[in-house]
């Protein structure tokens, strides 16, 4: 087994990210909910219409757009502006799998958890 950041490499925490991953798609609405398993109830779609999350997201898409206009008048978007954008969200999932597979591991080794302050 390899080791990284104190957590092993191999089947089983690849099942851990596939789960993660899975998740994820949930929680972002990839899915249509009524193909979802009854199990999958308890996840929420994070991007529902009025959610917290949709409502971040609709701010973030409207100053997309306005900045765009800003940079480049008349044209839909600007290519720095969607790379900030798009990189923005790729650090959110993959912070958010990190912290899974985390919560993952220390949930099974307790022990290993790192102590506040030590």
């Amino acid at each position: 087994m390899n080791e990284e950041n104190g957590m092993y490499q191999d089947a089983a925490s690849e099942e851990v990210m596939r789960r993660a991953a899975y998740v994820y798609a949930i929680l972002c609405g990839d899915y249509d909910r009524r193909s979802l398993p009854p199990e999958a109830e308890r996840i929420e779609d994070l991007y529902a219409k009025g959610a917290p999350v949709d409502q971040l997201y609709g701010e973030m898409m409207a100053a997309y757009d306005r900045l765009s206009q800003r940079l480049h008048p008349g044209e839909e978007e600007d290519e720095d502006v969607e790379v900030f954008f798009t990189n923005a969200l790729a650090m959110c999932e993959y912070i958010g799998l990190k912290m899974y597979r985390y919560g993952d591991y220390y949930a099974r080794h307790p022990e290993q958890f790192p102590k506040k302050g030590a």
